[in-house]
């Protein structure tokens, strides 16, 4: 997708000093970043649109960029059930 910006003359000054040459990845990374803290899209979805290796340099760029993982209280119950169906209930402490 191509997509073109109507960017007045005064405005391309500001852009070109703060992100120089490489405008249009930081305008690809500024989108990226936007629709993950917005829940859009997923660090996966993250990953394809930037070209990161993995997983990890994917968490590693949004955590930079002040955009930590979507995992919530909800999600870790779920993981918790998940992993109690899998690995059992967890062993009675010894107090």
């Amino acid at each position: 997708m191509i997509v073109h910006l109507d960017i007045p003359p005064e405005i391309d000054d500001v852009l070109y000093h703060a992100w120089g040459k490489d405008f249009e990845r930081n305008v690809l990374e500024a989108v990226a970043v936007e629709l993950y803290r917005q829940r859009k899209c997923g660090s996966a979805t993250v990953m394809r649109m930037l070209g990161l290796e993995d997983r990890w340099d994917t968490i590693e760029f949004l955590s930079k960029r002040n955009a930590y993982p979507n995992y919530n209280e909800e999600d870790l119950e779920e993981d918790r059930r998940n992993l109690e169906k899998v690995l059992g209930p967890p062993p009675k402490r010894q107090e």
